[in-house]
């Protein structure tokens, strides 16, 4: 039944997905290869929302109304590897498969596609044209995010007509969620902020951040991720006052892989700051100088991500003074220059880290949450 885009009663705004009209019980097939991610929030969609995340790019494929699951949350599966089974549950008349296609992984309403003709058109495609991905290998969606901190959606701030930070977390949790994220570095995150956070999302995200200062944190899903230790360091902030900024040691609960995460926030020449740039280049060599000494006496993974209030030299130095490379098109030693369009917000890791995709978000739900886009990437440790 080719009714994607068809609108009537039984849909909040239109059909976002075709459906296909078979027996339940009757297999349901990966479109594409990637990781599986299985949510349980969508009741629209029955028990189970399947996803398949396509590796080497931001392509995601949906499978609703299944009766029966046969993969789990993180796996890798080829195109043509069973998913699960037809069935008629959640908002359904009847067996069927509603099947979406999302090339940029937005959510529900934002980038879908005709599935009928993105069939037509990739029907029989080689799918090794897609770089495999070793049995060994850990696949995980990283994100960072400036949230933008509440004191600037106060009456005196610079976005007062912005709702309040708390009100704004509802916006976060959202994102994160429909994301998939599974580890994200946030930036800003004020104490009204961190403390509705927990609220409406600490059953599911562990936060990490130096004691007394929730400003930079750590997010991690608790269903994938536990945490072996958590520590700081210090960068000159604003007119030079030091700021802590966390780094988290976590293991993945599925294999016992261990990652070193590190999220930061430097200083930016303002209005009310100006003249900040001898202290952003002291806070750009202590990163240097951390993800040195932990690449030195490690070989786990180290991402660095944050908002670096730069869009070139701290990419360049990153990138040539550690074995840093970025998500958005890696390190570029002899120009010495970032990707075109780069912005302020990255997303770095080690060479033992591989990046597919990456994706600026800059919807209308995070323009109702931040100042700035969330940053997303989805990373493979292929690492023995």
């Amino acid at each position: 039944m080719q009714n994607w885009g068809d609108r009537g009663s039984s849909w909040g705004r239109e059909h976002t997905g075709t459906d296909f009209s078979v027996a339940c019980g009757t297999p349901v097939l990966a479109a594409s290869t990637g990781t599986v991610v299985v949510r349980t929030d969508q009741e629209w969609s029955g028990r189970w929302l399947v996803q398949v995340r396509a590796k080497g790019s931001t392509l995601t494929t949906w499978y609703a109304h299944m009766e029966a699951l046969s993969v789990t949350h993180g796996q890798v599966v080829s195109v043509g590897q069973k998913l699960g089974e037809v069935g008629e549950l959640g908002n359904a008349s009847g067996c069927h498969l509603h099947f979406e296609v999302h090339p940029d992984g937005g959510s529900i309403y934002e980038d879908g596609i005709d599935p009928t003709i993105w069939l037509r058109e990739n029907q029989g495609q080689n799918p090794s044209v897609i770089r495999p991905i070793s049995q060994n290998s850990s696949s995980w969606r990283v994100a960072t995010f400036n949230v933008l901190g509440h004191s600037h959606t106060t009456e005196r701030g610079k976005h007062p007509d912005m709702a309040s930070g708390p009100a704004r977390t509802v916006g976060l949790v959202r994102l994160l969620d429909g994301h998939d994220i599974d580890i994200a570095g946030l930036q800003e995150f004020q104490g009204p902020q961190y403390d509705g956070f927990v609220r409406l999302a600490g059953d599911r995200y562990a936060v990490y951040h130096p004691p007394g200062d929730t400003e930079n944190a750590v997010v991690w899903r608790r269903d994938r991720w536990t945490l072996v230790s958590g520590g700081s360091f210090e960068i000159p902030y604003f007119n030079g006052r030091e700021r802590r900024m966390p780094v988290v040691r976590l293991r993945e609960l599925a294999t016992g892989k261990e990652t070193v995460f590190i999220t930061v926030h430097n200083p930016a020449d303002t209005a009310r700051f100006p003249h900040q740039a001898g202290y952003r280049d002291e806070a750009v060599s202590r990163e240097i100088a951390v993800v040195q000494r932990l690449t030195a006496s490690s070989d786990v993974p180290v991402f660095l991500t944050g908002d670096l209030n730069d869009r070139r030299d701290a990419f360049c130095r990153l990138t040539t003074s550690t074995d840093l490379k970025a998500s958005n098109g890696g390190s570029n030693a002899d120009a010495c220059w970032p990707p075109e369009g780069a912005g302020i917000d990255w997303i770095f890791g080690t060479s033992n880290v591989r990046f597919l995709g990456h994706q600026v978000d800059r919807s209308d739900e995070v323009d109702q949450t931040s100042d700035h886009p969330m940053v997303i990437t989805d990373a493979v440790d292929e690492g023995p």
